[in-house]
């Protein structure tokens, strides 16, 4: 039966949920909103299955030498609507046009996030943009085992855990499954995401209708917190002033294991792991036109063969792996750091309201208040370079 002693063992994947015979175990919230299982020792037969199946009691590895891609969509529409170069997507109409379905988080109609699946170019819409919040997986393991076993092509995209915990739950490789991880920075509580959304919607006295973590509004450089209503109104702020961007950034708001992660390594199981390629002009000068590009690590000789298909539909060049992590991919070897108000965070959340922890942790001072006016301003006339690097010799003195 699976028991979690320290919650930096357990990354709230839910395959133990999922594989459990049963059906003894279910994800519940703690005190923080995160999610950890539950199991009813009645139920219980001791199989351990569960046990078996935990992506972090035995992390698998790939033996595969990775190769690594700076590229960017050539559909400049879903280039700007994704979080960095638009790879997933071109990923995932690959497994759609061969009658498959696609797996991703979304948010659902109170906008929870959460894994589910699609089949539709419209619908993996949803899946694309960054979701710095834990989704709940319960039952979607299964889903896909059941598609996979039906002969159909699945594509899941998820965290370096969450796919790990479907090679273990599935227990066998499936040449139609396609997998897509990325470099994760962690997870923020979902609780905590609910109350930041609710103080937004009682403000602005209206319902919210859409959320992006990272829209391109000003570039993406500077990209903002957006949080459209239904009066035909919007939220955006960077995260100068933002307290969700600033609380997740600076770790406050993560998951314990997100400090302790058993995955961060380039051996990644997934057939893509991708992530930001900030330094474009680095890998290829004329990519850097701040629309956002993807650094994109092929993982397996399927996803070898996938690329070779896709290539056509991307603008893109060969990065070597060890560049690629030193610029932009610190976070696929190195666990983020719980800032030491972590706790008091936290009790914070449960007794005070959003501009109550805004104020203590990080007010909004006149200098912030500034550098939000300046920040998109400087973007619009070109000059961010010059911005950051007067901000850096600033810095040094």
């Amino acid at each position: 039966m699976i028991k979690i002693s320290r919650k930096e063992d357990c990354c709230g994947c839910a395959v133990c949920a999922d594989i459990c015979p049963k059906n003894c175990i279910a994800m519940k919230p703690d005190e923080k909103g995160f999610l950890y299982p539950e199991a009813d020792a009645e139920k219980c037969i001791e199989c351990r299955m569960c046990e078996r199946a935990c992506p972090v009691s035995e992390p698998l590895r790939s033996a595969y030498e990775p190769v690594m891609y700076a590229l960017q969509n050539s559909d400049e529409r879903v280039r700007m609507e994704s979080t960095s170069g638009g790879a997933f997507t071109l990923i995932a109409e690959w497994v759609l046009g061969r009658g498959g379905s696609v797996i991703g988080a979304a948010f659902d109609d109170k906008f929870l996030v959460v894994h589910r699946m699609e089949d539709s170019r419209a619908g993996i819409a949803g899946f694309r943009g960054s979701k710095y919040v834990q989704s709940s997986t319960e039952g979607i393991y299964r889903t896909a085992g059941g598609e996979l076993e039906k002969g159909r092509w699945v594509c899941f995209s998820g965290t370096p855990c969450q796919i790990n915990g479907l090679k273990k739950f599935l227990g066998k490789e499936y040449e139609k499954l396609v997998t897509v991880d990325l470099a994760c920075h962690g997870v923020t509580s979902p609780l905590f995401f609910k109350k930041y959304l609710e103080y937004h919607r009682e403000k602005a006295r209206a319902d919210i209708t859409s959320v992006l973590f990272r829209e391109k509004y000003y570039g993406y450089g500077f990209s903002t917190m957006r949080i459209g209503f239904s009066d035909g109104s919007c939220y955006r702020a960077g995260m100068e002033t933002d307290l969700l961007l600033r609380s997740f950034f600076l770790d406050l708001n993560t998951r314990e294991s997100c400090h302790a992660c058993h995955f961060k390594t380039v051996d990644h199981v997934s057939d893509f792991t991708l992530f930001d390629g900030w330094h474009a002009g680095k890998y290829r000068k004329d990519m850097e036109d701040d629309r956002g590009t993807t650094l994109c690590i092929v993982q397996s000789e399927k996803g070898a063969r996938i690329f070779d298909e896709i290539r056509s539909r991307c603008t893109y060049t060969k990065v070597p792996v060890e560049q690629g992590v030193a610029l932009d991919g610190s976070m696929l070897v190195k666990s983020t750091t719980a800032n030491p108000k972590r706790e008091e965070f936290f009790t914070d959340v449960l007794q005070m309201s959003v501009p109550e922890i805004q104020k203590k942790y990080y007010p909004i001072t006149i200098k912030r208040k500034v550098l939000s006016v300046i920040k998109p301003a400087v973007y619009k006339m070109g000059l961010f370079k010059l911005y950051m690097k007067m901000k850096g010799k600033a810095g040094k003195k």
